[in-house]
């Protein structure tokens, strides 16, 4: 065997075991109440406050940008009083425990579901989808927003008018990779990669269909729009799509509405009348609706990217 091999062989052995130590972390967090899965979470944030002290720094630098524009703008939330450092700290423990909240409600019933998250809006949904092109939703990194994947168990009636899909980046460990695609297809929701092609996913929203994509990934190029005052890369994808399909556009946010509860608000950042948009359009309307939910909100926004750069 050669040391090529050896190395292939021994990257794919870590990358396993890697995968089995995440699926029983899985299942034992699965196996916990709500609040204690999020009470664990919040310990694990705690203790990754302490020791990513690079991580740290660009979170409290996204922190510092979010504290300058509402300054700017006159805008007060109390939570943004506190010192940066403890802001920081915070975040940390409400995404850990939002993220271990998450994992352990995918393995609940309807009835917990339906007690801890509610759907708000629809009718923008509905309206949207009344002019029988599509539909494209942006979504945000903020609260337990895997829980999206879960709209159709919560509400039923839904998978049977929507038909779902999600573009999702390939996780580089093909073992989680395959393990995931197989959760997100149990509760209905098909997803897409780049290597599925741009054509076969704007065949899926054509077919009067969902698209759900991440308004706020960072990017490294592609066009400019101001974002908290900063000019930041922002992604072509959401107008890609829609350039190419003219299927509306809205967003879905997670606000939280309770002591471990949550809704899902879908909103009309673009005018539903109007069957073309603008990139500019597209940009300017989505990054508005992101400043909005960050600054209300600053605890449970995924602050782990300096996308504010």
């Amino acid at each position: 065997m050669t040391q090529k091999n050896k190395q292939y062989r021994l990257k794919n052995f870590f990358k396993w075991f890697n995968f089995l130590c995440l699926l029983l972390l899985f299942m034992i967090v699965g196996r916990l109440s709500l609040k204690n899965a999020y009470k664990f979470g919040r310990l694990i944030g705690a203790l990754l406050f302490q020791i990513t002290n690079k991580r740290r720094k660009i979170v409290e630098e996204n922190i510092q940008i979010l504290k300058d524009w509402g300054e700017r703008r006159n805008l007060k939330n109390p939570l943004l009083n506190q010192d940066i450092s403890a802001i920081a700290k915070e975040i940390y423990k409400c995404n850990a425990g939002n993220f271990f909240y998450s994992w352990s409600m995918t393995a609940k019933s309807t009835d917990t579901l339906s007690k801890h998250l509610k759907i708000k809006n629809m009718e923008v949904l509905n309206k949207a989808f009344e002019k029988n092109k599509g539909v494209i939703i942006l979504f945000s990194h903020t609260g337990p927003w895997e829980l999206i994947a879960l709209l159709s168990k919560l509400d039923p009636s839904i998978s049977e008018v929507f038909n779902f899909a999600a573009v999702y980046r390939v996780i580089n460990n093909p073992y989680l990779n395959r393990w995931y695609l197989k959760k997100r297809s149990r509760f209905g929701i098909k997803m897409f990669s780049r290597d599925d092609g741009f054509l076969k996913i704007m065949r899926h929203v054509k077919n009067k269909s969902i698209l759900f994509i991440a308004s706020d990934i960072r990017m490294s190029t592609g066009p400019k729009a101001d974002f908290f005052d900063l000019k930041t890369t922002a992604s072509k994808i959401p107008y890609t799509f829609h350039k190419g399909t003219k299927a509306p556009m809205i967003s879905i946010s997670l606000v939280k509405s309770g002591d471990l509860k949550w809704d899902f608000q879908f909103n009309e950042i673009l005018p539903l009348e109007q069957d073309e948009y603008t990139e500019q359009n597209i940009l300017k309307a989505s990054n508005e609706d992101l400043e909005r939910l960050i600054f209300n909100d600053p605890h449970n926004y995924f602050f782990f990217q300096n996308r504010l750069k």
